[in-house]
C-alpha cells in the first residue's frame, strides 16, 4: 500500500469503507495466526500474514492521519461529489473523484490525480473538459452534481 506524502482527505463514506478494510485485513490476521504455531509451518504463510499486517498497518496510519474532506473542500469544488459526467458519445457516467486512498473503494470513485479527476475537481455543471490521458485526448461534459 502506498504511503502518502500529506494526509489524506477522505470523505465519510470513504473513511467507512477504508475502516471495513481494516477490520477484514485484522480478522484474515486472526485466521493466519494459527497456522503460524505449528511446528512444520509454511513460509507462504509467514509472508502472508506479513504482507497483511504491513497493510492493516499503513492503511490503519493513513486513516489516523486522514481528514474530513467534506469540511475541508471548497464551495466550488467538485471534488469528493458524485458528478454524472456526459461523454462525447452521449454515454452519461458517475465518478467521484477522491484522494487516491479512497479510490479503489468501489466502481464509481476515480482517483483526483486521474486524468478526468485532475479537470474535473474544478470545473463546474456545464462545463466541456478535455481530459488528455494515456490513450489520448477526449471530451466529455460536466452534467450534474448528483449529491
Amino acid at each position: 500500500m502506498p504511503t502518502f506524502a500529506t494526509p489524506a482527505l477522505l470523505t465519510t463514506e470513504g473513511r467507512t469503507h477504508l475502516a471495513a478494510r481494516c477490520d477484514q485485513l485484522r480478522a484474515e490476521l486472526v485466521d493466519l495466526a494459527p497456522l503460524l504455531q505449528e511446528g512444520e509451518r509454511d513460509e507462504r504463510h509467514v509472508r502472508e500474514y506479513e504482507r497483511l499486517l504491513g497493510e492493516v498497518s499503513a492503511l490503519e496510519a493513513e486513516l489516523a492521519a486522514a481528514a474530513d474532506l467534506e469540511a475541508r473542500r471548497r464551495k466550488d469544488s467538485l471534488a469528493g461529489r458524485r458528478v454524472q459526467i456526459v461523454t462525447d458519445t452521449g454515454e452519461k457516467i458517475v465518478v467521484r473523484a477522491v484522494h487516491p486512498l479512497e479510490a479503489p473503494v468501489d466502481d464509481e470513485r476515480i482517483s483526483w490525480d486521474s486524468p478526468l479527476g485532475r479537470v474535473l475537481v474544478n470545473a463546474s455543471v456545464g462545463d466541456e473538459l478535455t481530459v488528455e490521458s494515456p490513450r489520448g485526448s477526449w471530451t466529455c461534459r460536466v452534467g450534474r452534481v448528483l449529491d
